[in-house]
């Protein structure tokens, strides 16, 4: 597969209405790595992201088909529950569909992401993800997260890796 061309594919700002969307994308990237579809733990807590204020939501577009997803928020202390962190964004559900991987759709997810988290002044941006997931590890690397010592396990018992960003 080819990278796509800047003008075929459109990053926009999407809403809460478009949950839906959002979690078919998800849960088809989980399918195709073999995890499995999410699950209602982790829908509940995109919902939650969701509501929130701070949180922004982008979806790629190709031909009027929503390929990608990834959302932006404040961090918060407590995995999610406790006060927000100053200075730290949290990037989540980075998802493409399975047709389109490897055209750099995730890449051009997270470059907006990331210019949306130097705009809400973060001077950071984290994000989890899945042990099994080394493609995602790989483009995270690639754009200059660090790996940190920090481990989770996500709702099927799975390790997670946090990542972390130091904004210029």
């Amino acid at each position: 597969m080819t990278k796509l061309q800047d003008d075929e594919l459109i990053i926009r700002g999407g809403a809460a209405s478009e949950l839906d969307a959002a979690w078919t994308i998800w849960s088809e990237a989980c399918i195709a790595a073999g995890r499995g579809p999410g699950s209602a733990a982790t829908l509940g807590r995109i919902k939650h992201r969701l509501s929130l204020e701070s949180t922004a939501l982008f979806f790629a577009v190709r031909d009027d088909e929503i390929v990608g997803v990834t959302m932006l928020a404040q961090a918060c202390d407590k995995l999610r529950k406790g006060a927000p962190i100053e200075g730290l964004g949290h990037i989540s559900t980075v998802a493409v569909k399975p047709a389109f991987w490897g055209r750099g759709i995730a890449q051009a997810l997270l470059a907006k992401a990331l210019r949306e988290a130097s705009l809400r002044k973060y001077r950071r941006v984290q994000l989890w993800v899945n042990g099994w997931n080394t493609r995602g590890m790989r483009l995270y690397e690639y754009l200059g997260f660090s790996k940190t010592a920090d481990q989770q396990l996500d709702d099927y018992g799975k390790v997670m890796h946090r990542y972390e960003l130091t904004l210029k």
